[in-house]
C-alpha cells in the first residue's frame, strides 16, 4: 500500500511541477503596408518570461509578394509597454512600432537611415489552422536563425 501512495504522490507532484513550468503564449497576426504601398504580413507571439515579469517576444514578417519570412529581434520598451523595437535578422532594417488598440503604427528604417517608411499594421483574427501554420513557420525561422 505504501508503494501505491508513493507512486500517486510522485504522479501528483509531477503534474503540479509541469503545470508550474507551462508558459502562457499569445500570438497576433497583423496585415498592413509599409510606405502605404507594400503589403506585408506580420506575426508576433508573446510568452511569459520565467525570470522576470517582462514578456518575451518573437516575431517575423514578410512582404506579401515574397515567400521569404524575415525574423525580427523584438524588444518592448520597459517604460512604455506599447512601444516596440524590431531589428531584422542581419540588420537589414529596423522597425519602431507603437501599439494603438488593434494597430501597430510607426516606421521602417533602412540601416543607413536614409529611408524611413511609414508602417501601419492592423490586427486580424486567425483560425486554428492559421495559428498552427504561423507557429510552425516562426519555429523553423528561429531554428534557422540560431543554427544555420
Amino acid at each position: 500500500m505504501n508503494i501505491i501512495k508513493a507512486i500517486l504522490s510522485f504522479i501528483i507532484s509531477f503534474f503540479i511541477f509541469n503545470n508550474a513550468q507551462v508558459q502562457t503564449v499569445k500570438s497576433f497576426l497583423y496585415k498592413g503596408t509599409i510606405d502605404g504601398e507594400t503589403a506585408v504580413t506580420f506575426y508576433m507571439k508573446a510568452a511569459e518570461n520565467p525570470h522576470s515579469d517582462a514578456l518575451l517576444y518573437t516575431s517575423m514578417y514578410r512582404l506579401d509578394k515574397s515567400d521569404e519570412w524575415i525574423p525580427l529581434d523584438t524588444t518592448q520598451n520597459k517604460k512604455n509597454k506599447s512601444e516596440f523595437l524590431l531589428v531584422e535578422n542581419g540588420f537589414t532594417g529596423v522597425m519602431i512600432l507603437n501599439q494603438e488598440q488593434n494597430m501597430l503604427k510607426g516606421l521602417w528604417i533602412s540601416p543607413d537611415c536614409k529611408k524611413q517608411l511609414k508602417t501601419e499594421l492592423r490586427k486580424v483574427n486567425m483560425s486554428i489552422n492559421e495559428i498552427e501554420f504561423y507557429e510552425d513557420r516562426i519555429d523553423r525561422i528561429q531554428h534557422e536563425k540560431k543554427y544555420c
